[in-house]
């Protein structure tokens, strides 16, 4: 007589399975497994957005517990949540928001607010209750939404609509991701916005110029991390050039400084500049490789985000 396999067996088997973007296994992950005469039935909630990966990951499950012999049929339940993030206690810090992102950096031209409107166009696509505050000057993504429309669930702030961070904090409190898109410069504006974040990307192009700019950047959240001890910075690739080598060499320049660089780069594609004047990011646009990109970044950067939570 065939017996089917325990629980333990189950949960062992999906601990051998990685997560590519946490590097971790699946048992944390696994919020409940039942096994009845055959009849495997799984329940994962991973910490990130992911639907692109959802379909992936339910074949590698069901792979591996067909696998175990004496199973007939697999259910797979896959789900998302985002965790709450925590910033400084002496700050009024977003409480009800999830995930506090600033795009900064200390000079232009390196995609700073490309990069900030595809994050938004990446979660807001999967799901999320997502704000974009636009406080930089130029004001580019504030007449990108007023051209084309927010999606629905996206609220867009601009800049001279709030007087305070205190004012801001009420009205943005019933989202799940806030993205501010910051001014190209280091300024007391900056520190502030750094004080109620989260997570601080800070975008390199591959030049000597965009490497010092981002050394001064670091700087400053350095600083602002000795205050807000819970601020997560990362340095993110952006408008890469392949085959050229350049990213590499100033990632190597760059890794010194003690800030994680990314290991999604953002490449300099048509498709970027394409989706800007058709709709609002490349998630509307039918270039699957930056698509992807973006979406491996958005992993990315919540696997980051619940990492550093979780120390």
């Amino acid at each position: 007589m065939h017996m089917s396999p325990s629980t333990d067996t189950v949960r062992a088997a999906l601990a051998q399975i990685q997560d590519p973007y946490t590097q971790t296994d699946l048992s944390s992950a696994i919020r409940g497994v039942g096994v009845d005469a055959g009849r495997v039935a799984i329940d994962i909630q991973l910490a990130y957005p992911a639907k692109g990966w959802h379909a992936n990951l339910e074949a590698m499950v069901r792979e591996k517990i067909m696998q175990l012999g004496d199973v007939e049929s697999v259910s797979i339940s896959i789900a998302t949540k985002i965790s709450a993030h925590r910033v400084q206690k002496e700050l009024s810090p977003l409480p009800e928001v999830k995930n506090i992102i600033a795009v900064a950096s200390g000079k232009g031209g390196v995609g700073k607010s490309t990069l900030a409107i595809n994050l938004y166009g990446y979660f807001s696509k999967a799901g999320y209750k997502v704000a974009i505050i636009d406080i930089d000057p130029q004001g580019s993504i504030t007449a990108l939404l007023k051209t084309f429309g927010a999606r629905d669930g996206v609220a867009l702030f601009e800049r001279g609509s709030f007087k305070t961070f205190e004012e801001l904090e009420a009205q943005v409190s019933d989202y799940e991701i806030v993205i501010i898109d910051t001014p190209p410069y280091l300024s007391k504006e900056l520190q502030q916005v750094l004080a109620i974040s989260h997570l601080v990307l800070i975008p390199c192009k591959a030049s000597p110029f965009d490497a010092l700019a981002v050394v001064q950047t670091i700087g400053l959240v350095q600083e602002e991390q000795k205050r807000n001890p819970a601020l997560t910075a990362a340095i993110v690739f952006t408008m890469t050039i392949s085959g050229t080598g350049f990213a590499g060499q100033i990632r190597e320049h760059l890794i010194q400084h003690g800030i994680p660089i990314l290991q999604t780069e953002i490449a300099n594609r048509v498709a970027y500049a394409r989706s800007l004047l058709f709709s609002t990011s490349v998630m509307e646009d039918d270039n699957t490789k930056a698509k992807d990109e973006i979406e491996r970044l958005g992993i990315e950067i919540i696997a980051l985000l619940d990492k550093s939570f979780s120390q």
